[in-house]
């Protein structure tokens, strides 16, 4: 006669493997947000999820799936935000300035990463614009940075890309520019932008 498997045996191997899959997933995360993509392997993931390789593959089927699912998990703010209480304005500007703090390491992480782009490009939908100088955090306009934003643009168009380009430069008055844009230093950063794309034949729509 078969045995019937016991319900409660399967639930608890679901919550054991959904807790594995859980706990590789944010060792991913950290793990992207804090090194460079190349340094991305899944072996590494593997030894801070305290699991192996093979357990990587299973729960997540490819690198470029686990790829995707911290792009995602980034993407809906699973690493940077915090929720605060309805209703409570301070602790909502505090997320939203923890989410500033947080994602500027990030970006400035990322800068200069041009020669990282072909890995990335598959897993970009569309581009935010930000430049700094990398020595110093100085927020600057877009190109007066390292940001290397004109070769990627020159990629992007030479590829056929048709999405679009966000801004949010934290441009300030006090000092060259940092901090937050008001209405003439937006201009500022979006004419250096304009400016950009149409020295390398970018079209931009109404421009």
């Amino acid at each position: 006669m078969k045995r019937k498997t016991r319900p409660y045996v399967m639930t608890a191997r679901a919550a054991t493997a959904e807790a594995t899959r859980a706990r590789i997933r944010a060792s991913a995360v950290e793990l992207y947000g804090r090194g460079a993509i190349e340094d991305f392997t899944l072996d590494e993931v593997a030894r801070r999820a305290e699991t192996t390789v093979q357990t990587v593959l299973r729960a997540f089927g490819s690198k470029d799936e686990l790829i995707y699912a911290v792009l995602e998990e980034l993407a809906a703010g699973g690493q940077f935000v915090k929720p605060a209480q309805a209703g409570d304005v301070g602790a909502a500007v505090a997320v939203f300035f923890d989410i500033y703090e947080s994602i500027g390491d990030f970006v400035m992480a990322r800068l200069n990463e041009e020669r990282r782009w072909p890995a990335l490009k598959p897993y970009s939908v569309h581009i935010h614009i930000k430049d700094a100088i990398l020595a110093t955090g100085q927020v600057v306009a877009a190109g007066l940075g390292d940001g290397s934003i004109e070769p990627i643009l020159l990629d992007l168009k030479k590829s056929g890309y048709r999405g679009f380009l966000s801004l949010e430069p934290h441009l300030a008055a006090e000092g060259q520019f940092s901090g937050f844009s008001g209405p003439s230093l937006f201009k500022v950063a979006a004419d250096a932008l304009k400016t950009m794309c149409r020295k390398n034949g970018i079209p931009l729509a109404g421009i």
